[in-house]
């Protein structure tokens, strides 16, 4: 039998060859649009962290300028030259004279240490008088961004009556007047409001006296004040609520409980003290108010008057309004 020869057919391998050519260059495409896809999503990646990396070195450069800006200002700190401040103008301040000349020399004191634009509010009282025993700085921290020393103050009170007696003159008994003193002791913790700027140290707002659960010129520094203007004021109708609401206010914080005192304000406080009266301009403030107050209190069983500043941020609370804080200066920061 004979075998049959098979013929070789060069169309046929040419067809193999040129699909197994098709299919590497098919794995080539493929190969390259996957290492572009890559190569795309590693320079994505490496952009991100140089983003990163950047806002990261933005971020330590605004740290480091606020670092910077904040040994500009030269925040005080309680350094031996502070307390002896602190310590002489409490001495000064507390220290209340009974005569005119004494009283005029402690006025010319207090000019030493209180900062430009910010005027002695006490008055004479010639039936009373104040002295200090003793005084410690307990605490020394900012409050609404001003640095305040917290003093523990320890003082006599004296109030001088005239009282009439009888008095034997030879046989007879006549009628004298004879002046008598009664001395009583209290303590406090005074807030004392400073600034310090290069060498020079100034207290900023009025010392006032707290719950604390808790020499050199002064003519570079300014006194705290508002930079709220006169267009800002409320008008004549919500002038008059607000004051409506402050005498209520002033009424409960010199006599109320801090309990009683939450349902006016967010942080209750008070005070043992008499209110005298107090003048207030009331601003517009977003939503809200500001109100700046002048307020005039006397300490109980004495006739001395001093003044406190405060700065009241209302708000609206059904037909009244609500303290959300108080800030016992008239600066704007809060």
């Amino acid at each position: 039998m004979k075998r049959e020869k098979k013929n070789f057919d060069p169309v046929i391998k040419e067809k193999k060859f040129k699909k197994s050519n098709m299919r590497g260059l098919k794995f080539t495409i493929l190969g390259s649009f996957v290492l572009i896809i890559l190569v795309g999503v590693m320079a994505i990646l490496m952009s991100i962290a140089a983003t990163n990396r950047s806002a990261r070195v933005s971020k330590e450069l605004v740290a480091v300028q606020k670092l910077v800006n904040v040994k500009k200002e030269e925040v005080a700190t309680l350094t031996p030259a502070v307390t002896d401040f602190v310590n002489k103008f409490v001495k000064t301040y507390i220290n209340v004279p009974r005569t005119d000349d004494d009283f005029k020399a402690r006025e010319k004191d207090l000019e030493t240490y209180f900062a430009s634009g910010l005027k002695q509010g006490d008055m004479l009282d010639p039936n009373s008088t104040r002295t200090l025993k003793s005084a410690e700085i307990v605490d020394f921290k900012s409050v609404a961004d001003v640095d305040t020393a917290f003093v523990k103050v320890t003082y006599d009170l004296t109030t001088y009556s005239q009282v009439e007696r009888e008095v034997m003159e030879g046989k007879k008994k006549v009628k004298k007047m004879f002046e008598q003193s009664n001395v009583s002791t209290a303590s406090n913790v005074l807030a004392v409001p400073i600034k310090q700027s290069g060498k020079t140290l100034a207290v900023v707002a009025d010392p006032y006296f707290t719950d604390y659960s808790q020499p050199t010129s002064k003519k570079k520094v300014n006194s705290l004040t508002t930079k709220l203007t006169e267009d800002k004021l409320v008008n004549t109708a919500t002038d008059k609520q607000i004051h409506n609401f402050l005498d209520i206010f002033f009424a409960k914080y010199t006599s109320a409980s801090d309990t009683d005192m939450q349902f006016l304000m967010s942080d209750p406080e008070t005070v043992q003290l008499d209110l005298v009266g107090y003048t207030a301009k009331n601003y517009k403030s977003g939503k809200g108010f500001i109100s700046k107050v002048d307020v005039q209190f006397t300490e109980q069983n004495s006739k001395i008057v001093r003044n406190e500043q405060m700065t009241l941020y209302l708000s609206k609370k059904d037909s009244t309004y609500f303290i959300d804080k108080l800030v016992h200066n008239l600066g704007d920061g809060k």
